[in-house]
């Protein structure tokens, strides 16, 4: 059923068109705006898109290296190419790193040649980073030296304020450093709206 409310687009605050309601009964919205076309769901309350993670972190970060080792690999090959005028140790930033499955896989890789930051307020992590020799920090300022690479692996859209934070993030990137951003695709259908993988 169509709603009648009208939403602004939180990237570029022009109206959006309603276009479909997903299984979870969530209203999804497009940006009218052709140079935008941002897809979201309004912000309805404050808990909205916070998800309960398991207690168990080892096990999660098991499991998604199970799933994802070979992908994170890839991933790893692209950013070298990226980073292969920058000096070693890479210094990185996993922005959102959940359990680390992406960072512990470049790690493993790099060993010495990286130091790896994951921006991860969840208490639960605490612990679990520095067993793999990775560097918990809560808050963008907690970074102590500029960043070779950033990368955000589907996180940017669970942030209220995506162009703020990216404006953080740019001041703690060397004048040469990136960022790297990945979501999943949207699309006017639910079914067609999925995770792109590499």
């Amino acid at each position: 059923m169509i709603t009648d409310t009208q939403h602004t687009c939180p990237i570029c605050s022009l109206e959006s068109k309603y276009i479909f309601t997903t299984k979870h009964t969530r209203e999804v919205f497009q940006c009218s705006n052709d140079k935008c076309g941002h897809y979201f769901t309004p912000i309805l309350d404050h808990r909205q898109g916070v998800c309960d993670r398991i207690e168990d972190i080892q096990k999660e970060s098991e499991e998604s290296l199970k799933i994802y080792e070979d992908r994170n690999l890839r991933l790893l090959d692209l950013f070298k190419t990226y980073l292969s005028a920058a000096t070693k140790p890479y210094r990185l930033l996993d922005f959102g790193a959940g359990n680390a499955h992406i960072s512990r896989t470049f790690k493993e890789e790099l060993k010495d040649d990286c130091v790896i930051y994951c921006l991860e307020p969840n208490p639960l992590c605490t612990c679990f980073y520095s067993k793999y020799n990775i560097n918990q920090v809560k808050k963008i300022d907690d970074i102590p030296e500029l960043i070779d690479l950033i990368y955000m692996i589907e996180v940017i859209e669970h942030l209220t304020d995506p162009i703020s934070v990216l404006k953080s993030l740019r001041s703690k990137l060397k004048p040469d450093g990136m960022i790297f951003i990945s979501t999943p695709s949207g699309a006017e259908n639910e079914s067609l709206t999925k995770l792109v993988t590499f």
